[in-house]
């Protein structure tokens, strides 16, 4: 790219061939350049990483082949990447119109850009990616398959400065129940499409230290959630696990909901699954849902932020935690990839503070440890 005026090259990658068709046709539509539309099984042997300036990933979450060329890409590659599910691909364009392709072709035009200025894309190497195998041989982690969820949306790429050990670090094992102090602060963070962008600058922004849990309900296909805690757990110091049965909520921690069980909070913040219903709930995980069943444990102790996504899921919720005294937060507008959902609360008159990822993250410092303060104030004076 050797201009600001010069089209971003897209790589589409996607195991449906009528999804490559549609999203190169919703790209091109938007004045970009897509040098190629592969399949996740064609796609390792013919990217060259000074080909390409940003690439799109369709995922259906139904091909063993998606799970294994994320980890290959997340572990390898320096060329920004954009995480899109199917079905909202399909939805979306539905419903907008064409609207999705022009906001689609915008973010991946900034993405592009900043890739380049930060020599993401110079940096890449050189020589053709080595097949799925020889890659597994380099020490490519592998995602965790015993946890559920997935991603659907923007990441960064390679994240400069992380390392094996910080990983290993940010994703070990939960403390024993009985060295660990309950959370007496839970905010609930719901996302959907550019939902992981936004989360990544969010938590890279906070302390290990937080005085607070922050429970993620991410709209995210079932087999994809270990690859985002690993993407979460990459940038901030603050502890990304999935939520278990039996886990106790704890401070500096972020717990990603379950996509096929519901999540219940039990006294002392003493994590439970039970089954989903068989009707009613459209989006998984479902944001009404976490936030409610948060809002009734904490009350006005627990908070909610909105961030970049598509649809109304978190409003219900959101009026619900407003009626109980809690605060609901939303991502401004304009540095979301879909603004749907952080409008959709504005709309609804609950949202008291609208900021990007990096004001939220600097607002819920500033609140949490008021409330810390004022909580141990009130101790004092016993």
């Amino acid at each position: 790219m050797d201009g600001p005026a010069q089209s971003p090259r897209v790589g589409i990658v996607s195991s449906s061939e009528n999804q490559r068709a549609l999203l190169k046709a919703l790209l091109e539509r938007n004045a970009l350049c897509v040098v190629f539309a592969k399949s996740c099984g064609e796609f390792p042997c013919m990217l060259r990483p000074d080909e390409v300036d940003v690439l799109l990933l369709d995922l259906a979450g139904e091909d063993n082949a998606e799970q294994e060329l994320l980890d290959v890409l997340l572990a390898q590659q320096a060329v920004p990447i954009v995480f899109n599910d199917s079905p909202a691909t399909r939805l979306s364009a539905a419903l907008l119109n064409g609207e999705w392709g022009k906001a689609l072709a915008r973010k991946l035009t900034t993405l592009a850009h900043s890739g380049r200025a930060d020599g993401k894309t110079a940096s890449a190497p050189a020589a053709t990616p080595a097949p799925y195998g020889e890659k597994r041989q380099r020490g490519v982690l592998p995602v965790s398959r015993d946890v559920q969820g997935g991603t659907n949306n923007v990441a960064g790429g390679r994240i400069p400065g992380a390392t094996e050990a910080g990983r290993r670090e940010r994703l070990s094992p939960a403390p024993q129940r009985g060295q660990v102090q309950p959370a007496a602060r839970v905010w609930v963070l719901g996302a959907s499409i550019g939902g992981p962008q936004a989360l990544k600058r969010f938590l890279a922004a906070l302390p290990r230290d937080l005085p607070a849990c922050l429970v993620l309900a991410q709209h995210i296909g079932a087999d994809f959630i270990g690859l985002l805690a690993q993407q979460l757990g990459a940038v901030t110091g603050l502890r990304v696990l999935s939520a278990q049965p039996g886990h106790v909520l704890t401070h500096g921690e972020v717990v990603l909901a379950p996509v096929e069980s519901r999540l219940l909070i039990g006294a002392g913040g003493l994590v439970r699954f039970t089954q989903l219903s068989d009707g009613g709930i459209f989006y998984k995980p479902s944001i009404d849902a976490a936030i409610t069943e948060v809002a009734a444990r904490y009350g006005g102790r627990c908070g909610m932020i909105l961030f970049s996504g598509m649809g109304d899921d978190g409003v219900k919720g959101a009026r619900t935690l407003h009626a109980q005294g809690g605060e609901v937060w939303a991502q401004d507008a304009g540095s979301c990839l879909i603004s749907g959902m952080p409008d959709q609360a504005r709309k609804a008159g609950v949202v008291s503070y609208s900021g990007t990822p990096e004001q939220l993250a600097a607002r819920l410092m500033e609140h949490v440890r008021d409330a810390r303060a004022g909580a141990q104030a009130l101790e004092a004076l016993g």
